[in-house]
């Protein structure tokens, strides 16, 4: 991540930023919550979800790998926008095999 979208998420000018899972990891602790600490596992990409009490989300993939990514939401309106859509914008490179053949299960 760099400096220029870190500034402007922080200022409310992006609606969420995509970091590394262990930087959100960080960020959680610093929140006083941790990765076993979820509000809620989505049922389809099995990602993790976690409200913030400053009001942000931040949602993990299911595995936790540590060379993938999350994303760090501003409002919990803008995450559920995504929900709502079933569509995040990252890419979801270590996914199960259900994942791919979810409608068929």
């Amino acid at each position: 991540m760099n400096l220029l979208t870190y500034l402007l998420f922080m200022l409310n000018l992006v609606d969420y930023r995509i970091a590394p899972v262990s930087e959100l990891e960080n960020y959680l602790y610093t929140h006083g919550r941790n990765v076993f600490d979820c509000n809620m596992q989505l049922p389809g990409n099995k990602a993790f979800i976690y409200k913030l009490e400053n009001g942000e989300v931040i949602a993990l993939p299911g595995n936790l790998h540590k060379n993938a990514n999350g994303i760090l939401f501003s409002t919990e309106p803008i995450f559920r926008h995504f929900l709502d859509k079933d569509s995040f914008p990252v890419s979801n490179e270590t996914k199960v095999l259900e994942e791919d053949f979810q409608e068929e299960f």
